[in-house]
């Protein structure tokens, strides 16, 4: 499950929520090709707060094409950025479906009515993977 927040001119991902046992079959990377092309012209900025429950993902984000923005408290805090346009989309070898909320089809008007909802200050759809 995905949870991404508009603020301003950004889609803030708030919470990114998989099982460990999808992890490093590349769902993670049809997921950030997903949200890339579902952000649209829109930045989408992560904190990335290192624990040892969650070393597993501790590279996801260089993974999936998202850049290294400031880093705190010996690497433990950080802040991952990705620009839709100007980075390259992970590749995968998986299908991503979603329930009707998601929306997602792979054609432009789904872009187009997400960028409608951030003007109108409606937070876009959610979406998972199936």
């Amino acid at each position: 499950m995905i949870i991404l927040v508009p603020e301003g001119d950004r889609l803030r991902i708030d919470s990114w929520v998989m099982s460990c046992r999808v992890l490093n079959r590349t769902v993670e990377h049809a997921i950030g090709a997903w949200m890339m092309q579902f952000a649209g012209t829109h930045a989408l900025p992560r904190e990335f707060i290192a624990t040892d429950k969650i070393a597993i993902v501790r590279d996801l984000y260089a993974r999936i094409g998202f850049r290294l923005a400031a880093s705190i408290a010996s690497g433990h805090h950080e802040w991952w950025e990705c620009d839709p346009i100007a980075d390259t989309p992970p590749t995968y070898l998986v299908e991503l479906r979603t329930d009707s909320w998601g929306q997602y089809n792979g054609h432009e008007k789904d872009r187009r009515d997400c960028d409608q909802r951030l003007s109108d200050g409606v937070p876009p759809t959610r979406a998972r993977a199936a």
